[in-house]
């Protein structure tokens, strides 16, 4: 009987949970829960949905496409300082910076421009940055000029870290609570290119297709992100690379007999839509100009 009554408790325990799993009052994230996309912030009404990175919307239905910048616009490249100082004795110890949700350790005492340079790099959601940086002083402070000269072409973003280029001195922050030795160590940000090259997707020149997350490219752009309008080159070229090659570079063949009522080849421009010259099921090559 004991038994019997401990595999009824168990029963019961677990129908309850199962009961309280299904009266969520998780409000605010219901009744999409986030797409399967996303995690809820927590009970409540003011609930909210965190998307994966590559999600955004408030239910985390929106797939985010590729960016780039417009080539055809003026390019400026967002551009900072980040000055490191004591007030007394020599910095020691780490510095924790921040963008957006990105982070990395670095030295507190000053470390090369390079150095700096590749650990900017390696944060997912920025691509190439190049640093300089100048004097170091008698505390081993400097100042760093980070400037940002390109952004993902897939975006490391997602409903609440996002940016179109010019991402505030509030998206950058350095902790210097692992600073050792130092009296009233500072990391300080300063803008000295506020405003860079729109970060947007498809570059400006596409149509974002957020249920795929893929880009269609206006006329005479291409790439991922759109942002590609290069005319020269061949669009298509087929090669032959064997050195005793003696087939056909491309074979054309129909169904029906040789005649003058369809063409093979016709080469025409898109303006007036005139051929420059055909070839003619039976075999005839006409050249129109040139």
């Amino acid at each position: 009987q004991k038994g019997i009554d401990s595999l009824l408790q168990v029963m019961w325990v677990t129908l309850l949970l199962i009961l309280a799993l299904a009266l969520r009052t998780d409000a605010g994230c219901s009744p999409h829960w986030c797409s399967q996309h996303g995690l809820c912030s927590g009970p409540g009404d003011d609930a909210y949905c965190i998307c994966e990175y590559g999600f955004a919307g408030s239910d985390c239905t929106r797939r985010l496409c590729p960016k780039g910048v417009n080539p055809l616009n003026p390019i400026t490249h967002k551009t900072i300082t980040m000055k490191t100082s004591s007030a007394k004795e020599k910095l020691q110890g780490t510095l924790t910076v921040s963008f957006l949700s990105e982070e990395f350790t670095m030295s507190a005492s000053a470390i090369s421009a390079n150095e700096l340079a590749t650990l900017f790099s390696s944060m997912k959601n920025l691509d190439t940055v190049e640093v300089s940086r100048g004097d170091v002083d008698d505390n081993l402070g400097t100042t760093y000029t980070i400037t940002f000269v390109k952004w993902p072409t897939i975006p490391y973003e997602n409903n609440l870290f996002s940016h179109d280029g010019s991402p505030s001195l509030a998206s950058f922050s350095c902790n210097t609570t692992l600073v050792q030795e130092a009296f009233s160590p500072k990391c300080e940000f300063k803008n000295v290119v506020q405003t860079g090259s729109l970060y947007e997707a498809c570059s400006g020149k596409g149509v974002c297709d957020e249920q795929r997350g893929k880009c269609t490219c206006d006329p005479g752009w291409n790439g991922i992100a759109c942002d590609d309008n290069r005319d020269a080159g061949n669009v298509v070229q087929h090669k032959a690379d064997g050195p005793f090659f003696s087939g056909n570079i491309m074979a054309l063949e129909t169904n029906r007999d040789q005649s003058g009522n369809f063409n093979f080849i016709e080469a025409a421009s898109s303006y007036g839509r005139s051929p420059v010259f055909t070839v003619a099921g039976n075999g005839n090559v006409t050249l129109y100009s040139g």
